[in-house]
């Protein structure tokens, strides 16, 4: 989406003298960082909720005023919650690699924009 929202911009930088290599690293670049800032939001959030899990369910329980696990039908009283740090970093690598992967196809097609046919409606 950025790079169609920007293709008057790519035209003008290509017809400044801008290499497809430099456009294309710009814009993997930016994929890159909304990436990452999305893993670490939501790593923080997934910990977060995680630890907080019995609270989430009292405060459920209190709203609602229904018993999310009762004692006749399950066996356990509470979710059971545990972070392994192995399958945070696991998770975190997959989406990582799934943001740059979607973040390379997008910047070489803006790097291969021609400017002419980009700026012709301008």
């Amino acid at each position: 989406m950025m790079i169609m929202e920007k293709s008057s911009d790519i035209a003008i930088l290509k017809a400044m003298g801008a290499d497809d290599s430099v456009i294309e690293r710009i814009f993997a670049i930016e994929g890159t960082l909304i990436g990452v800032a999305g893993i670490a939001l939501g790593i923080t959030a997934g910990v977060a909720v995680t630890h907080q899990l019995g609270w989430v369910q009292r405060q459920i329980e209190r709203i609602t005023g229904i018993d999310t696990l009762p004692a006749s039908v399950y066996q356990i009283s509470t979710l059971p919650a545990d972070v392994d740090p192995m399958q945070v970093v696991v998770i975190a690598g997959i989406a990582l690699i799934l943001s740059l992967g979607a973040t390379l196809l997008p910047s070489r097609r803006g790097a291969r924009l021609d400017p002419a046919e980009a700026l012709r409606y301008e």
